[in-house]
């Protein structure tokens, strides 16, 4: 896994990005078992501060560009939040919802493949491979 941790406008602390990329690590971890997979995946994390005149609010802004491999598009999150440590905690929460959806994708799509083979297989009622006595007109 390829993490690129930059700040626009902004000097960041190194624990900003040692937090943010156990936050992220330990969450592709749990969702890609395979080290092949893991190891493809890029990160690009930017924090900015919205405005530079503000001191109270959502002035904290983390993105994430996920660029998962054999995908086309890249998954992004966006949060806006008043603490960096909380928008990264988010912006996990986000990813993590992201990924979700990547991934059921491929699960629905394996099923809408499996409905369409049982609706063209086809076979003759008399041809079913069932046991004796179940269904009334093969009985005795």
């Amino acid at each position: 896994m390829r993490f690129t941790i930059t700040g626009r406008n902004l000097q960041l602390r190194p624990s900003i990005g040692v937090y943010a990329k156990e936050k992220l690590a330990k969450l592709f971890g749990r969702h890609f078992k395979d080290p092949a997979v893991s190891q493809a995946v890029t990160v690009d994390i930017e924090f900015s501060r919205v405005t530079r005149h503000h001191r109270k609010g959502m002035v904290w802004k983390a993105d994430a560009v996920v660029i998962l491999p054999k995908h086309k598009e890249p998954l992004y999150a966006e949060v806006t939040d008043e603490d960096i440590h909380s928008a990264i905690d988010i912006l996990s929460e986000e990813v993590e919802r992201e990924i979700q959806k990547y991934k059921g994708k491929f699960v629905s799509l394996a099923r809408r493949g499996a409905r369409v083979a049982k609706k063209d297989l086809r076979l003759d009622p008399a041809a079913r491979l069932y046991r004796r006595g179940r269904i009334r007109e093969e009985g005795s």
